[in-house]
Formats: structure tokens, C-alpha cells, sequence
């Protein structure tokens, strides 16, 4: 597995990412309080993360609740499985599936702000890097709906990262066959209400 420092996610859907056999995960911006190493999930690793995305949100019915709930639940446990360096890639594929099976922006952001409001007060760095998933890979509606059930909670940084301008960066080969980076977007992501 190839370890990645510090990138955010190119957007791509789930289907594309599961079809070239690897994920591209979202980074948090460089900070010392947030420095990370991201890993990309293997192919197994991701169809595993899909089904059980997809097994959640088919057990929970129509009720748009119940389909919130499930999806905060699978993200928290699927955090927890695969580690906060995997999290940017399993938000990546839960937006997309979740998206898929009909839950509309608002329902999709108020679960991951869910699952980030939980998995924070253990492992913020995962939980900050669902928000910074949210901002980069979510349609139109999620970040505000994020926002709304993190300041809820008191999480203002967490609000602030979902709600960011998306920020996509990523080795991409180049003509020459260099890579290519951009990092941008280092903003605070101290999760604490005292950093401020």
C-alpha cells in the first residue's frame, strides 16, 4: 500500500474508484496537530467498505432517519475497522453510495457530520478528515447540512472544514512523467472549542 502524505482526494466516484483497484483518500491540510500519512484502501478493502455501506443503508428502509442513522452507524464502525488514515477514502465511497441509493444532500451531511461528531471524541483526525471529504466530494446542500449538526454539537472546526472551498490536490503524472502536487487550504483543524 502506498503510503500518501498530506493529499486531499481527486474527485472520483466510488464505481470509478473501486474499477481502478484503489481508492484515493482525502488528507487533511498540512498542520503539526493534524500531520498525517493517508493509505489508500485495496480493492478488496473497498468493495468490502461498499456492500457494508450498501447493507446498512438497504436495512434501514425508506425513512430518511432511519437511513441517516445507519449511515452515521457503518461510518463510525467502518472508521474504526479500517483506521483515521482510511477514513478520508471510506467517506469517498459512502458519499457516493449513499448518494446513489436516493438520500438527498441534506441527509448525506447531516449522517457524516453524525459519524464525525461521534468518531471525534476519540480520533479527530479521522473525524476531520470526513468534514474535509464533505467539502471537497459532496454535492451542493451537504456542507451546509454538516455545519448545521456539528455547530450543534459545539464543533465549530469541524463545521469550518466541510464548509471550505473544495480543495482537490493530487500526485498526477505530468507529461514529462513527474509528479505533480498542490497543497493548499492549511487551515486550522484543531477540533478543541478552546483552540480558537
Amino acid at each position: 500500500m502506498k503510503l500518501q502524505k498530506n493529499f486531499r482526494a481527486a474527485l472520483f466516484s466510488a464505481a470509478a474508484i473501486i474499477a481502478m483497484g484503489a481508492v484515493v483518500s482525502a488528507a487533511l491540510p498540512a498542520t503539526s496537530a493534524y500531520a498525517q500519512e493517508q493509505v489508500a484502501l485495496s480493492a478488496e478493502q473497498a468493495t468490502a467498505v461498499s456492500n457494508a455501506i450498501a447493507t446498512a443503508l438497504a436495512g434501514a428502509g425508506p425513512s430518511a432517519a432511519a437511513q441517516e442513522a445507519a449511515l452515521a452507524s457503518v461510518m463510525v464502525s467502518l472508521s474504526a475497522q479500517y483506521g483515521a488514515a482510511a477514513t478520508g477514502a471510506i467517506t469517498s465511497i459512502a458519499l457516493a453510495q449513499a448518494t446513489a441509493a436516493g438520500m438527498s444532500a441534506a441527509s448525506v451531511g447531516a449522517a457524516m457530520a453524525t459519524a464525525a461528531v461521534q468518531i471525534a471524541a476519540t480520533n479527530p483526525t479521522a473525524a476531520a478528515a470526513i468534514a474535509s471529504t464533505v467539502a471537497n466530494e459532496g454535492t451542493a446542500g451537504m456542507g451546509t447540512a454538516f455545519a448545521a449538526v456539528a455547530n450543534a454539537a459545539g464543533m465549530t472546526q469541524l463545521a469550518s472544514i466541510a464548509t471550505a472551498p473544495p480543495q482537490t490536490t493530487a500526485n498526477i503524472p505530468n507529461t514529462g512523467g513527474e509528479e505533480t502536487t498542490n497543497e493548499t487550504n492549511n487551515v486550522n483543524t484543531c477540533l478543541n472549542p478552546s483552540c480558537t
